[in-house]
């Protein structure tokens, strides 16, 4: 039996960044795999070994592609608080992910 491949290409944008929560961290389990979507883009939260957790956000092209090249402007400042910003911000939640340190990289 073959099996074809196929790929999606899509536009999106996403931010990742790796951390340990801390004792002020009120999301009920975030051992578990959660995406949360909405009209303002998608964040997931993706446990890894230990206490550690992946968070990815999505992030908008108006945010990080410059429009004169169409490319991502890499000298934008897209660090974990960043993320967690454009992530929680324009939301609200009733649960919130804090961090005590991001991972090392």
């Amino acid at each position: 039996m073959t099996r074809a491949n196929t790929a999606v290409s899509t536009d999106s944008i996403w931010g990742v960044v790796d951390f340990v929560p801390s004792a002020e961290t009120n999301f009920p389990d975030y051992r578990n795999k959660t995406i949360i979507m909405s009209d303002l883009g998608a964040s997931a939260v993706i446990p890894r070994e230990g206490e550690k957790i992946r968070y990815y956000q999505q992030l908008a092209f108006s945010d990080v592609v410059d429009p004169g090249t169409g490319r991502i402007d890499k000298q934008k400042d897209y660090g974990p608080d960043k993320l967690f910003e454009v992530g929680c911000g324009p939301m609200t939640f009733a649960f919130h992910l804090t961090c005590i340190v991001p991972m090392p990289k």
